[in-house]
Parts: C-alpha cells; sequence; structure tokens
C-alpha cells in the first residue's frame, strides 16, 4: 500500500521554540517523531508547506539546509502546487490548502481524478484507484482542508507542533 504525508511544517514540525534566521526552525523532536511513523509504516512525504520549493530536488535541498534530517528528506516524493499562482493578477482570493492537496492526488494517485471510494480494513472508506491501494494523512495547524478531507486530517497546535498524539492519530488513518 502507498501511504502518503502531506507535510506542513510552520505549525508541524516549527513552532517558535527555534529560530533560524529570524524564522521558525525545525525542531529535533518533531522530526524525529515523524522519522519514527515514516520508517515503520514505509511513507512518502509531500511538502503542501509554504517551504515548499517548485521542484522536488530544490525542495530537498532546502529541507536539508534549513536541517531537517537526511531520512526525512530522502522520503519527499513531492510537492503540491501553489493554487494562487494561477489566479488573475491582483484577484484576492484564498484558496484552501485542501484544493492543493486534492489537485496533487488526482493528478499523481487518481489518474485524472477518476478515483473511488472503497471500503477500508478500519470501516472507513478510502479513495482509491484502480490497481492502486493508497491511504494518505494530512499533518497541518491550519483547517483549510475539503470536507472529504477531515477523516485524513490531523491538525497541529500551532505553539505546540506534533506530538506523540499526533503521531498515533496520524498512524492510525495511515493503516
Amino acid at each position: 500500500m502507498r501511504r502518503i504525508i502531506f507535510l506542513d511544517i510552520d505549525g508541524v514540525l516549527a513552532t517558535g521554540k527555534v529560530v533560524r534566521d529570524g524564522m521558525w526552525g525545525l525542531e529535533e523532536d518533531k522530526m524525529r517523531m515523524l522519522d519514527d511513523l515514516v520508517r515503520e509504516l514505509d511513507c512518502e512525504i509531500v511538502i503542501s508547506s509554504s517551504w515548499r520549493k517548485d521542484t522536488i530536488e530544490a525542495t530537498k535541498e532546502f529541507m536539508l539546509q534549513e536541517g531537517m534530517l537526511e531520512s526525512l528528506a530522502s522520503r519527499i516524493s513531492g510537492v503540491t502546487i501553489r493554487a494562487y499562482h494561477y489566479l488573475v493578477k491582483g484577484a484576492a482570493i484564498s484558496i484552501p490548502r485542501g484544493v492543493e492537496i486534492k489537485q496533487w492526488l488526482d493528478h499523481n494517485v487518481h489518474s485524472g481524478g477518476n478515483g473511488l471510494y472503497v471500503l477500508g480494513n478500519n470501516g472507513t472508506y478510502v479513495r482509491s484507484s484502480i490497481g492502486i491501494d493508497y491511504q494518505y494523512v494530512i499533518l497541518d495547524d491550519d483547517s483549510d482542508m475539503l470536507l472529504e478531507q477531515f477523516g485524513h486530517f490531523v491538525r497541529c497546535d500551532t505553539s505546540i507542533g506534533l506530538t506523540t498524539d499526533g503521531i498515533h492519530r496520524a498512524s492510525q488513518i495511515l493503516k
């Protein structure tokens, strides 16, 4: 099974306890918790954070420069689009992060959005495409997700970040 973690950084792995060049920095304990989950369940990471760059390679390089564990950076398999780039210049429309995540899933897993919902082992419905068995979780401190994503969403407290409870909930979703 393909397991995907959509990862925000600020408010998840960075909470202001570590400041680097005037910006929130990555916290070692948060990264270690996430690394344990990623290794245990063999997950890939898609960066949905404003920390993402235009390419996977540039994102990995940037994350390593910022102090991300190499074992986590090596699991980065994608970055979501910046949907606001597609707006008319000067438009002031807020586009939920959930739309960016849906676009990534539609183009990278669902083969154009033809995904189906099937009953998973834990009694919840899992979105799957023919021939592709997958599960995903969203780790974020904002709640601008789509309704269909709330069963896959672990909201972190901005000032606390990722916790053992959040890791446990993410693990349950991914299993």
